[in-house]
């Protein structure tokens, strides 16, 4: 087994050597980053048994510099983007909604033909108020025209819904006057 004075030498001579390749390959940068890497692998291998260092192939801290130019050419950075930039625009979709309700309240009153007519330049108010009815079909895959007959589904779709309302309404009510007696 080797003594520690003999390992000590060994550490020394490949921090030397590290050293001395570091410079030879100073123009072959690809080369030269393999045998850095490798050498600073033995070196710190070295010195974790030697007890110099805590845990070894644990490369030091190093310094990096900001890459301006790549194969001659000059790089630019990216503009930063910030939070405002990626929330959806809130005025739209506002206005968006009060669209939907809107014609949700107008819906079963209008005629299938005023409908297309009103929101010819803007059907997606109209497959908002089938989302808001609850069909599962309403975008314009599954539906890819708006007709009398998806018009006619969605008005069944709202009127089913608010008769569910107020029956949910009456029943809650039923049930707080039977809880006060």
């Amino acid at each position: 087994m080797p003594t520690p004075s003999a390992l000590e030498q060994a550490h020394d001579l490949l921090v030397d050597t590290r050293a001395t390749l570091d410079v030879l390959l100073q123009s072959q940068d690809m080369t030269r980053i393999m045998v850095k890497t490798k050498m600073d692998q033995m070196v710190n291998n070295l010195a974790f048994i030697l007890g110099k260092q805590q845990a070894p192939n644990v490369a030091p801290r190093q310094v990096l510099t900001k890459l301006t130019e790549f194969m001659g050419e000059k790089l630019e950075r990216p503009k930063r983007v910030t939070v405002e930039e990626l929330t959806p625009d809130q005025l739209k979709a506002k206005i968006f909604a009060e669209k939907v309700d809107k014609l949700t309240g107008q819906f079963e009153a209008m005629e299938n033909e005023q409908i297309i007519d009103a929101y010819k330049a803007d059907p997606v108010v109209i497959r908002g108020v089938a989302k808001r009815a609850g069909l599962e079909k309403y975008n314009a895959v599954d539906v890819p025209k708006i007709t009398a007959d998806f018009l006619n589904e969605i008005r069944t779709a709202l009127s089913a819904q608010r008769d569910f309302n107020q029956n949910k309404l009456k029943i809650e009510k039923d049930l707080e006057n039977q809880a006060q007696q």
